[in-house]
């Protein structure tokens, strides 16, 4: 299976107005994170602009909240991995005994 490395200019232009309107809500940290730059591209392909805005201004706040010290990029991705029907949550319960 080949897999096609998603560049953020290559889709929406370093010019891109919308793209740096959600930049601009990453913390300053994380503004250099190429692997995260090409989650909120693909985020933004796939769910557009408002949905995207609304899954990051939420995944920081949570991050804040839980004071996670790691990468946004870390904590998007562990976080929608966990999401129900996904992560533990799928798994079956333990056999008693």
């Amino acid at each position: 299976m080949t897999q096609k490395v998603i560049f953020p200019e290559e889709v929406f232009g370093e010019g891109c107005r919308s793209f740096q309107r959600l930049m601009e809500l990453v913390p300053a940290k994380d503004r250099t994170d190429i692997k995260l730059k090409r989650f909120l591209v693909f985020r933004m392909k796939i769910d557009g602009e408002e949905a995207t805005r609304a899954f990051l201004l939420n995944g920081i706040e949570h991050a804040r909240d839980a004071d996670f010290n790691g990468t946004l990029y870390e904590y998007l991705v562990d976080r929608e991995a966990m999401l129900p029907g996904e992560g533990t949550d799928s798994l079956p319960p333990d056999e008693p005994g």
